[in-house]
């Protein structure tokens, strides 16, 4: 009878194993890391899953601009589905500038970004211009030169591969006014395949990005409202954001710090950490922690952590004084951790 059940155990331990291995090698899979693997119809059937991933996005050559839609994923899919969008302005027959240049608009409020390869670098310049400049010259990257063009309030620029075989990226650094010279409250887009995205002294009204490889790092910046999404990346945020929502489909992590409550924060990792830091004298704060499944099967749920003296008012949901900011967090695998900061 004993025998019977340790061997019971053992067969258990051993079908939880295989199933967990498998968990792991469908998640190695739906990213790409590996091809195929032993037993993934068997597995997938058992489970009621359908193996995605997104092997096949086309690239057109006339631009780089994948946008991610987030009610286009498949239920169990990690990789995000991006559909073709030109991220510039809608209809205009102005003509490009190509390479650098200086622009002396100060009817600009709009800036559309549209870039295949390479770092894209957003800094406030104390200049009453806007300039743009690219770390490559012609002789460098052949005939792969950036392009600009303005109509009316708008600025779009773009960088595009143009069917060459070449992914050396290329480096945009754009300088804008002072919010105080303009008194232009900018929009920014930023739309690219793969590229860290860095903003760093802005005042702005809003920014939006759509990144499928690439990190976010948003320093000592004023944002109205921030709206950013990539599959593979992380975000860095150390600035004043009243309305944040930010996305990882896939492999990364959040750390966003706020000096003073926000309005609504939405924050999205699929494996990986969500971290908020906040003044220890902040008001309060108040987190509600959603973790997901595929397929029925959980992630790894590692909890939730803070350096205040939190309750628990419910599964999932973490109070900590008044209440004042809300962060609504979201993961398949991961933690949620709220940090206590300096102030000066």
């Amino acid at each position: 009878m004993k025998r019977g059940i340790v061997f019971l155990k053992l067969c258990l331990l051993f079908l939880a194993f295989i199933i967990v291995l498998n968990g792991m090698l469908e998640l190695l899979y739906v990213n790409s890391y590996i091809d195929s693997y032993p037993g993934a119809a068997i597995f997938n059937a058992c489970f009621g899953l359908d193996s995605y991933r997104n092997d096949n996005v086309s690239y057109d050559s006339g631009n780089s601009g994948y946008v991610f839609y987030p009610d286009d994923i498949p239920p169990n899919a990690i990789g995000g589905v991006y559909q073709y969008n030109v991220n510039g302005i809608e209809s205009s027959d102005v003509p490009y500038k190509e390479g650098g240049g200086v622009i002396e608009n100060e009817k600009i409020d709009t800036i559309y970004i549209d870039w295949a390869y390479g770092n894209i670098n957003i800094i406030e310049t104390d200049d009453t211009a806007v300039s743009l400049k690219e770390n490559l010259t012609l002789e460098e990257f052949g005939k792969n030169f950036m392009r600009y063009r303005t109509d009316g309030s708008c600025l779009e620029i773009r960088f595009m591969e143009n069917g060459s075989d070449s992914q050396l990226d290329k480096e945009l650094t754009v300088k804008l006014p002072q919010r105080s010279l303009t008194g232009k409250d900018y929009s920014i887009s930023v739309t690219s395949e793969r590229s860290d995205v860095n903003l760093h002294g802005l005042k702005i009204g809003s920014f939006d990005s759509a990144v499928e490889e690439g990190d976010v790092t948003v320093n000592n910046c004023v944002i109205d409202d921030m709206t950013s999404s990539s599959v593979m990346g992380s975000f860095y945020i150390n600035s004043n954001v009243s309305g944040l929502t930010a996305s990882v489909k896939g492999f990364g992590s959040i750390d966003c710090k706020f000096e003073k409550p926000a309005k609504n924060v939405s924050l999205s990792v699929y494996s990986g950490d969500i971290t908020v830091r906040v003044p220890k004298d902040i008001s309060g704060f108040l987190v509600k922690e959603n973790y997901r499944s595929e397929g029925g099967i959980p992630g790894e749920n590692r909890g939730f952590a803070s350096d205040f003296n939190y309750e628990e008012k419910s599964d999932g949901l973490f109070s900590y004084g008044d209440e004042s900011l809300f962060v609504n967090a979201s993961l398949y695998s991961g933690g949620v951790t709220v940090r206590q900061i300096e102030t000066k």
